[in-house]
């Protein structure tokens, strides 16, 4: 039986439940693919309503910043091997936008002609679902539920909006209502131009988002369940519905279309599984903050873990004395507006940050396999390529509330 590259089997009832929802698949003719991502959208926070929409698996997110784990859902790769840490690094890796048997297109609404994913995938934004010919490859990211909320901008947000947890999880709420409206549209034009019984059709977090929990909002770090856990819905008409039983990874979504299309691949090229022939593994997820010095990258803080769907491993590896200094300084703006709203939570949020080891729920993985598993991934380190982004690229990260 496969492993999967990161190692340890599941049990033999995650290969069958798989299997038993996408198998159908393998005798249908899937043409299209179609990937809408809902920016920061976390596991718990996926209506039931979107769940009955297809098969639906929670997702651990192989990073906790959009840049990482886009970069990860169309290579197959964990952020070690694909390279991409930051809005400065191009993803040179072979994607799914390489596979030349397809037309490929991207939409970046949110950020328009200038977003830092679009500099990251090297991809104009361009809405053409109305009129790619199949059989196709379509990214969209769409803004989710990321900040800022209510129609404010990131410093109104900041400035303005009341910091209390159950406020700021009814904004989000209502932003993630939106975003499932936006798809629904897209799956009308799919359905206009009568490709629904050809596309298969993901909808996913790329990572998720803190509302209050541990004294912290917003996403990038630390990695915690409420960040790491995203959902992923395989929509088709020939598929069950509902939450499924287990558990799978950002890694595991290009080779599991690529087989869905037809498309033959070197399986050892990817750090995540076919679904159709193999049970997924435990999956990595990384977190990271940098500071550009006279040229050079500098790692303040690193965390890396090991997930499964009832729980991980995290091991903060660089910045614990520098937790303070990260949290304050590096931390988010949005951060700071909160902890001084709520400044009997800094504690306990800079612990997420220092302490050297953390155990969320109750992982089948052990300890010592996490920090084996851990090694073999980063022993795969592998580099992008450095970018110089512009003047608007920055001023458009920053309205979403990234620090470049």
């Amino acid at each position: 039986m496969c492993t999967g590259p990161v190692g340890t089997l599941l049990s033999d009832r995650v290969l069958s439940t798989i299997m038993s929802a996408l198998e159908t698949l393998s005798e249908s003719t899937i043409r299209n693919i179609y990937i809408f991502v809902s920016d920061a959208l976390r596991w718990k926070s996926l209506p039931e309503s979107m769940a009955d929409r297809g098969s639906t698996f929670k997702t651990v997110a192989s990073g906790c910043a959009t840049m990482k784990a886009v970069s990860s859902i169309v290579s197959g790769l964990y952020p070690p091997k694909h390279g991409v840490m930051t809005w400065r690094d191009r993803l040179v890796q072979e994607t799914l936008f390489d596979v030349p048997e397809l037309s490929t297109g991207f939409f970046n609404p949110a950020a328009g002609e200038h977003g830092g994913l679009n500099q990251v995938l090297n991809q104009p934004s361009e809405n053409t679902l109305g009129d790619i010919d199949p059989p196709f490859f379509y990214l969209e990211r769409d803004q989710g539920g990321h900040a800022p909320y209510a129609d404010y901008t990131y410093q109104e947000m900041i400035d303005q909006l009341d910091h209390d947890p159950a406020e700021l999880r009814s904004y989000y709420t209502e932003a993630i209502e939106k975003s499932i409206e936006r798809f629904d549209r897209r799956l009308e034009t799919l359905s206009e131009r009568g490709l629904l019984d050809e596309t298969l059709v993901l909808f996913l977090g790329d990572h998720g988002e803190l509302l209050g929990e541990y004294g912290l909002v917003s996403h990038s770090s630390p990695p915690v369940p409420e960040l790491v856990y995203v959902p992923t819905v395989f929509i088709h008409p020939e598929l069950p519905t509902g939450r499924q039983p287990d558990t799978i990874g950002h890694v595991d979504i290009a080779p599991t279309v690529l087989s869905a299309l037809g498309v033959e691949f070197d399986m050892r090229q990817f750090d995540g599984v076919d679904l159709f022939a193999e049970r997924p593994g435990y999956r990595f997820n990384d977190s990271s903050h940098f500071q550009t010095v006279r040229g050079r990258r500098l790692t303040l803080y690193y965390a890396a873990g090991i997930w499964d769907g009832d729980g991980g491993h995290v091991f903060n590896q660089r910045g614990k004395v520098l937790s303070p200094l990260i949290g304050w300084q590096t931390a988010q703006g949005w951060n700071r507006a909160y902890w001084r709203a709520n400044p009997g939570q800094i504690p306990t949020a800079l612990s997420r940050y220092s302490l050297p080891h953390i155990e969320y729920g109750s992982p089948d993985v052990s300890k010592s396999e996490a920090v084996e598993l851990v090694s073999q991934i980063r022993a795969a380190e592998d580099d992008a390529r450095r970018i110089e982004i512009g003047g608007e690229v920055e001023q458009r990260l920053e309205d979403l509330g990234y620090r470049t």
